[in-house]
């Protein structure tokens, strides 16, 4: 399968680097407006997880300054989208017309309107539209669903992700905290849990089940250091880790590439969805009511 990585900023650069370790999936095109980035350069890219980057030998990949180039191009397969949030929804039905399966980042837009206008056109075009809600696919997150399948009754729980305010930051491109953190607690809680009865500013409320608070987002610190967490209280004992102090390593599969492995063979096999595309448009829109809750909040 032929893959076309658009955009070769942070996440461009993490895509890279996990397509290497999927079988039978070739970095066929990169699409960036930057010179530089196309000539291998990502040295100046920087993100939130601690990665690095550096110089990327793109071999006989084609090397395009517009999207609508690489979609043009019969021998690309499929696209992964790693632009700014606001050109996901656009990008994606772009993709989906010109005949192309599509990974893109999250969110799967900003807005759960536009979100749906993405999924309507995936299915009418019969491709595959993955969203990269990377959490599901996380050891630490993977070993909390199994054990809360036979946890019990949940008494209480708690999701939490902070990370100094990116450097990055044009709310208008990324639609805010909200949308760039969080949104991975909504979506885990999600497919753990289905859609809440209601929202508040920070707790998704269930029937049957104490709300589950989601904390955290930007902080105006620039050396504030990203972590992510749960606390989860069942009544048969209490399940938690915290990425900024777990001692034991987590030896699973690096989750950017069982995230990109899950999606080419959903593509060669079909079967369940390993990211329902559905529940990426609920996670936007539960971001939606959450942040008109803590907008609502602040007003009164």
């Amino acid at each position: 399968m032929n893959v076309a990585v658009v955009g070769l900023g942070f996440m461009g650069a993490t895509h890279l680097k996990a397509w290497g370790s999927v079988d039978g999936v070739r970095v066929a095109a990169v699409v960036s407006s930057d010179p530089r980035k196309l000539a291998g350069d990502l040295t100046g890219v920087g993100g939130n997880l601690g990665m690095t980057t550096g110089h990327f030998e793109f071999g006989e990949a084609r090397r395009y300054t517009r999207l609508e180039d690489a979609l043009r191009d019969p021998l690309v397969d499929a696209v992964d989208l790693c632009l700014p949030s606001n050109l996901h929804a656009a990008s994606a039905i772009a993709a989906f017309r010109h005949g192309k399966d599509v990974f893109v980042e999250k969110p799967l837009a900003l807005t759960a309107a536009d979100a749906q206008h993405v999924v309507d056109a995936a299915e009418a075009a019969g491709r595959v539209l993955m969203t990269g809600h990377v959490l599901r696919f996380i050891p630490a997150y993977q070993r909390l669903r199994r054990e809360l399948r036979d946890a019990g009754r949940i008494l209480s729980a708690t999701f939490s992700r902070n990370c100094a305010t990116p450097a990055w930051t044009d709310v208008n491109a990324s639609g805010g905290p909200v949308l760039d953190l969080p949104i991975h607690d909504i979506d885990f809680c999600i497919s753990l849990w289905g859609m809440p009865q209601f929202v508040t500013a920070q707790q998704l409320v269930y029937e049957g089940m104490p709300p589950v608070t989601i904390e955290g987002g930007w902080h105006d610190d620039p050396l504030y250091p990203f972590s992510m967490a749960y606390r989860v209280v069942t009544e048969r004992g209490m399940i938690e880790w915290n990425s900024a102090t777990a001692t034991d390593p987590d030896h699973g599969e690096d989750p950017f590439v069982a995230e990109l492995r899950a999606f080419t063979e959903h593509i060669r096999n079909g079967g369940p969805h390993p990211c329902p595309p559905q529940e990426s448009v609920e996670a936007v829109q539960v971001a939606e009511q959450m942040m008109e809750a803590r907008r609502c909040s602040t007003l009164a």
